[in-house]
Parts: C-alpha cells; sequence; structure tokens
C-alpha cells in the first residue's frame, strides 16, 4: 500500500522584472531524461552531467536546476529515506538553495516525486563552476535513487 501523500504550495513574488533577455544571456543550459543513481553507501556525489562551468561578468546569475526523483526500496520492510540536493558554485552551497525529500518507503515500492531548486547568486566577474550535489541517508541498506527528466539551466541576467 503506496499510501496518500498530498502538498502545498505557496509562492511569493519579492520583485518582478520584465524585459528581453539578450543573445548569449543563457549560458549553461542542460536537459537529460537518462538517470544517475546512488546507493545507501553514497555519501555525496555529484549528479551526473550537472556541473557546468560558466564566464560571468559579475552580474546576477539565475540558476534553475531539477528533475524527478525514483525512490526504490529494495528491503522487506518499509524504510525511511532523506535525499538532499544542492546547487553549489565553486565547491560552496548557494545559500537557500537546497532541498529535501524525507519519506517512508513502504517494501518493494517506486515513489517519483518531482523537485526543482531556483536562485539567483551573484558571484565575482569571471569563471564560475556550478554544480548540483546529492545525498541520500535512512534506514535501508538496499534502496535507490535515480534522477531522470533532470535539467540545469544559468542565466546571465547582465546580458
Amino acid at each position: 500500500n503506496p499510501g496518500n501523500f498530498t502538498a502545498d504550495l505557496a509562492v511569493t513574488f519579492v520583485e518582478a522584472v520584465t524585459g528581453d533577455v539578450g543573445p548569449g544571456a543563457i549560458t549553461a543550459r542542460y536537459r537529460d531524461s537518462a538517470t544517475g543513481s546512488i546507493s545507501a553507501s553514497t555519501v555525496e556525489g555529484t549528479v551526473t552531467s550537472m556541473e557546468h562551468t560558466i564566464t560571468t561578468v559579475g552580474t546576477v546569475i539565475f540558476t534553475f536546476t531539477g528533475g524527478s526523483f525514483d525512490l526504490t526500496n529494495n528491503d522487506a520492510s518499509t524504510q525511511s529515506v532523506v535525499i538532499t540536493v544542492k546547487l553549489q558554485r565553486d565547491g560552496s552551497d548557494i545559500e537557500g538553495a537546497t532541498g529535501t525529500i524525507a519519506l517512508n518507503l513502504p517494501a518493494g515500492n517506486t515513489q517519483s516525486i518531482p523537485m526543482s531548486i531556483a536562485t539567483d547568486d551573484a558571484p565575482s566577474a569571471g569563471s564560475h563552476t556550478y554544480r548540483v550535489r546529492w545525498t541520500m541517508a535512512g534506514s535501508a541498506s538496499s534502496k535507490t535513487v535515480s534522477l531522470a527528466a533532470r535539467c540545469m539551466s544559468l542565466v546571465d541576467l547582465a546580458r
């Protein structure tokens, strides 16, 4: 019995900016329907193909990353699972760019859960490497997580 899940979403707009996005503004875009996976023994890893180096002019970079997480419990009983996803620039976490999925996953069950992280960042001018990192924790030793339909966009708002 997989159970019923409900979610509430609240969106607050802090600032609205309109205008055209100039040529070269989208400096990195990645979309892939393949999956990467981690097991319970993985401490932390970079999501496959979700690491990009861009050159900025020292203004705001809008970042978006997301995908559909498929969590599978191969254990004989219900297990707790916690997935943490974070966006980093140059090896350091970007404040406010972390997401967490926590649930009790029934035995032999797979749940698909979408997640996205969007934020702005203000790096200095120069080259910077953005990457998506993930970790999995929980009580089962035989569980896996895959990230399907993953994407990453970095938009230089000065262009």
